[in-house]
């Protein structure tokens, strides 16, 4: 098993953002990509599904494609800093973190 920084289990299934979740992502963040400033039309999992995220407001911010593309399900630690950073200011309420599954 890949290691790392946060000690979440990789999942095998995966999980989608509804439609109606995606929308609000988009406006909360109005539609700017919180990685590199530029327009967003897509909505990234700060923490991937497969290492314990969810699809909800909480675990979404807004990107653009490069950006989605590029981080795709890695666990780069300042990238998921920034995204739960981001969340945070936005008021979410971050509490299924400590649900998230980890490696004991």
């Amino acid at each position: 098993m890949r290691e790392n920084p946060f000690g979440y289990r990789r999942q095998s299934y995966r999980g989608r953002f509804s439609p109606s979740v995606k929308i609000r992502i988009l406006e909360r963040d109005n539609y700017i990509c919180i990685y590199c400033d530029s327009f967003a039309d897509q909505v990234d999992h700060v923490l991937p599904i497969k290492w314990g995220g969810i699809s909800k407001t909480s675990n979404g911010v807004a990107a653009c494609h490069r950006c989605n593309r590029n981080k795709y399900s890695n666990l780069d630690e300042e990238i998921i800093k920034k995204g739960f950073t981001h969340l945070l200011n936005k008021g979410e309420d971050m509490a299924w973190t400590e649900r998230a599954v980890r490696v004991e």
